[in-house]
């Protein structure tokens, strides 16, 4: 057998009821540090952390999620998506926003923790290894069978 799949995902999500896992769907990590660039409330310091070795200081604040849907793109990627749906469906207007950051001044991770009566969930970001190069290797092609081979 082979371990790799490839696959347009545009040719299944019709057909199969599926997200679309396009190019537009998986976010960009832009779109993510807007949630800093959309907070609005006061910035409190909660303390000193560790992430995977590196010192940071967490804070926390507020997002208005109207403000996050003014600084994505058009398009709504992934994370537009995700503000809609708590925006429209739970009706909530803002939500807490912890930042971890080192001493750079770099974010290393963010937690959002939107909830109310009917919804509970924490979304959490975490960015690492920053300025490492990228080792990359797409699988050859004798371990990738095409999805489209498989109907």
């Amino acid at each position: 057998g082979k371990s790799w799949l490839r696959a347009d995902s545009r040719n299944y999500t019709a057909h199969y009821g599926v997200v679309a896992l396009s190019e537009r769907s998986v976010f960009d990590r832009r779109e993510m540090l807007d949630f800093v660039r959309a907070a609005t409330g006061e910035v409190t310091t909660v303390g000193p952390e560790r992430l995977r070795g590196v010192a940071t200081t967490r804070v926390r604040t507020m997002v208005d999620l109207d403000a996050y849907g003014d600084l994505v793109p058009e398009e709504r990627g992934i994370l537009g998506i995700m503000v809609g749906v708590f925006v429209d469906d739970f009706e909530l207007g803002e939500v807490p926003l912890d930042i971890w950051l080192d001493e750079r001044g770099l974010v290393r991770q963010l937690l959002l923790t939107p909830s109310d009566e009917s919804l509970r969930t924490r979304v959490r970001f975490e960015l690492f290894d920053y300025g490492k190069p990228v080792d990359y290797r797409f699988p050859p092609p004798s371990e990738v069978v095409n999805a489209a081979d498989l109907d």
